[in-house]
């Protein structure tokens, strides 16, 4: 009985003259809820005015079109906001039916967007595209929608 009790008034000894064994330690917690994204479109992709025939119509996804876009052609444009000196992911359907024998072909630039740091958060988008008319394609009007997606990764 004595060697218990010499043994336990040692364990508990130890225990209080030694590191303890549980501690404590704080630390940060934070959120940051990011704006909201606001697409605005600024211009419609129009393929411009083009003759009867096989071809094929390009606009390139820039503020200019190319050479390949038909008379007053000019690519869709958007402004985004979002969250001031962030970043997004952009995409675009890969195609859209205007009713035509072939379907147009969609791109986008950039396909990641970086929102200015001066408080306001903007950016530029622009969408291009491609079709390959035929010899089948009558003269009309031909129009169809597409969308545009941004996202934050």
């Amino acid at each position: 009985m004595k060697l218990k009790a010499i043994l336990l008034a040692a364990m508990l000894g130890v225990a209080s003259a030694g590191t303890a064994l549980a501690t404590t330690e704080q630390f940060q917690v934070d959120l940051v809820i990011r704006q909201p994204i606001v697409i605005t479109e600024v211009d419609y992709l129009f393929f411009g005015e083009v003759d009867q025939g096989a071809q094929t119509v390009t606009v390139d996804a820039a503020a200019t079109p190319g050479p390949a876009a038909g008379f007053n052609a000019h690519a869709a444009s958007f402004t985004v906001e979002g969250q001031p000196s962030g970043s997004a992911n952009v995409s675009v359907d890969a195609t859209v039916d205007l009713g035509l024998s072939n379907l147009v072909s969609l791109n986008v630039t950039p396909a990641t967007v970086s929102f200015d740091g001066g408080g306001t958060g903007t950016a530029t988008i622009y969408v291009g595209g491609s079709v390959d008319l035929t010899a089948g394609d009558g003269p009309g009007t031909y129009s169809g929608t597409a969308t545009l997606t941004v996202v934050y990764p």
